[in-house]
């Protein structure tokens, strides 16, 4: 089975979403016959190919999946664990991309629910996920309570992985886009002039943030 996962992967990593799936599937089939379906493995090839069936845009079929995984996940490690957080962030992804705001809402807090309770309220991992239910609340035109979100994703951020980190650029960025929004274009600009600068150091020139900051800043006419 392993054989058959890392060829799916090898596939994955090509851009061969067929071959890995099918790879995937047959890893699968082997890993219940050897381990039966409550396993952890199980659960791990389920994520695999939901991940592919999202790359190919077959949102229904990776939901399902991802649900699949996250049961197997839940009966292998128990509601608890930090890896039934990640499906659950999964899970609340595709909904988002889908429109489907208010199941995403849902799935993003249990999903930060789990998070906290494995890793404690100060973890990288739940500024991620705070961040994520801030892009839900901003689409949906709760602007208030999602800048509450990416602040707190920010200070998180901040004391877990420190102001030159491409996250809290991100934070910062994500602020600015509210504060865009409600017409505040001195705090946007100073906000995204800091995102730029952290991105240009961290990830460089020519990554696709730095020139999203700076195609945001080019924007601002005050």
């Amino acid at each position: 089975a392993n054989t058959y996962c890392n060829m799916g992967n090898v596939y994955q990593q090509h851009g061969n979403l067929e071959k890995a799936l099918e790879m995937y599937e047959k890893d699968l089939e082997i890993t219940i016959q050897c381990l039966g379906t409550n396993h952890v493995d199980v659960a791990r090839t389920q994520n695999n190919i939901a991940i592919v069936l999202e790359k190919q845009g077959k949102f229904d079929e990776a939901l399902k999946t991802y649900e699949m995984s996250l049961k197997s996940k839940i009966q292998a490690l128990g509601p608890a664990h930090v890896a039934v957080a990640d499906t659950q962030n999964n899970i609340a992804i595709v909904l988002q991309n889908q429109g489907n705001f208010d199941e995403a809402l849902e799935m993003y807090e249990k999903a930060l629910k789990t998070t906290i309770g494995a890793l404690g309220p100060n973890h990288a991992s739940v500024a991620s996920t705070r961040n994520n239910i801030g892009q839900v609340l901003r689409k949906q035109g709760r602007l208030s309570e999602a800048k509450k979100m990416y602040q707190q994703a920010e200070d998180i951020w901040k004391r877990s992985v420190g102001e030159s980190h491409q996250s809290f650029a991100l934070a910062l960025g994500n602020i600015a886009k509210i504060h865009l929004l409600q017409g505040r274009l001195l705090e946007a600009r100073e906000l995204l002039g800091r995102a730029k600068s952290i991105f240009h150091g961290a990830v460089g020139p020519e990554h696709e943030y730095t020139k999203w900051a700076s195609a945001k800043l080019a924007t601002i006419v005050i």
